[in-house]
């Protein structure tokens, strides 16, 4: 996995020179301001399977009779928009054991590999993919059980320790049954492998919920849900995230997080997700740095959601009326997009439309 830096590729800091000293100030701001984070109650959750699985490695040599947990897997679920990449890369740049480093021979290793599954897949394609992240050379064609055994020899020889699997839910939800019960035995084979020691971490979508229910993989996993912000708390926490991006992350001025009905609109914009509500906020927020605006007012998230969605005037959640009528997720399409509906009614309802 790739952290931040601070140095600079020279094509980058050719363009940076190119743009205008104002420009690159406020660019500069708004970076700074998106790469805050806003830590949840679930973070806590998190926090405590990523310490289990550190320290399961760190004893996995302690002798013969070191029996480290079987709960090698973390999955991260929740909706689209929910936060859960976010959330897993500020916790993975946060703890050293998870960082590269140089080893007393000068060469670097990553410790944790990340790549995100393609779609669709089969659990030959998803491995393949997994050694392309690792730039591992391919110079033949290889069949399943080759490739596979290939990956498990190369995590050990470039000293991976994690492998995080974003979009993880592509490894099964077009495969078939013995497809699916290939993969989940890969992934047991992978995390108890006798002579190094590997965690998975898997973020997504449903099936992966279901597909953790296989008994291969029932007791080898723990869950971290990420939930919608639907409730009491959820409206509490929306609030307390406008008021934090605002005036701490960009330290500008408002007053629309003591509005009820204001949060409630962004709370339904974002589809209660708290990944997509934050997203908004910085839009809103940037677009009032832009304007040298020091007060956020709801014109600017008019503007950002307009941006945002795709959505025309009269499907604006935050100007009109019948905001709580209004699907988000809809709000882009036009007439065209409806007259198309009409005419292809089985490939709307594929898209759930």
């Amino acid at each position: 996995m790739t952290t931040a830096t601070t140095m600079i590729s020279p094509s980058i800091a050719r363009i940076r020179a190119l743009q205008p000293a104002h420009r690159l100030l406020k660019a500069d701001r708004i970076a700074h301001m998106n790469g805050r984070y806003i830590g949840l109650k679930r973070d806590e959750s998190l926090a405590y399977d990523l310490d289990a699985q550190e320290t399961s490695i760190a004893v996995s040599e302690i002798g013969k009779f070191s029996r480290p947990d079987k709960r090698r897997i973390i999955a991260v679920l929740g909706e689209s928009g929910a936060g859960k990449t976010t959330a897993l890369f500020e916790h993975i740049n946060q703890r050293p054991a998870m960082l590269p480093y140089v080893d007393d021979d000068g060469n670097e290793f990553d410790p944790v590999l990340s790549f995100t599954n393609p779609s669709p897949n089969t659990p030959l394609l998803f491995v393949l993919e997994g050694l392309h992240a690792l730039k591992f050379p391919i110079r033949k064609k290889m069949q399943e059980n080759e490739a596979w055994q290939v990956f498990r020899s190369a995590l050990k020889a470039r000293r991976v320790h994690w492998v995080f699997v974003d979009e993880a839910q592509h490894a099964i939800d077009t495969a078939n049954v013995i497809e699916i019960t290939k993969i989940a035995n890969a992934f047991k084979n992978l995390v108890q492998m006798p002579d190094w020691p590997v965690r998975l971490i898997l973020a997504g979508v449903e099936p992966l919920g279901s597909f953790l229910t296989i008994k291969q993989l029932t007791n080898r996993h723990t869950v971290v849900h990420f939930e919608k912000m639907k409730d009491a708390v959820g409206i509490a926490t929306i609030q307390h995230a406008a008021k934090t991006i605002i005036t701490e992350h960009a330290s500008l001025k408002t007053a629309l997080h003591d509005d009820p009905e204001f949060v409630h609109r962004l709370a339904h914009a974002g589809e209660h997700d708290f990944g997509t509500v934050t997203q908004i906020i910085r839009a809103a927020t940037e677009n009032a740095i832009w304007d040298d605006d020091v007060v956020v007012t709801d014109e600017h998230f008019k503007k950002a959601y307009s941006h945002f969605s795709g959505c025309g005037p009269l499907d604006n959640i935050f100007s009109v009326a019948h905001w709580s009528e209004i699907t988000p997720r809809l709000a882009k399409l036009r007439e065209a997009d409806r007259l198309w509906q009409k005419e292809h009614p089985r490939h709307a309802k594929v898209l759930g439309l």
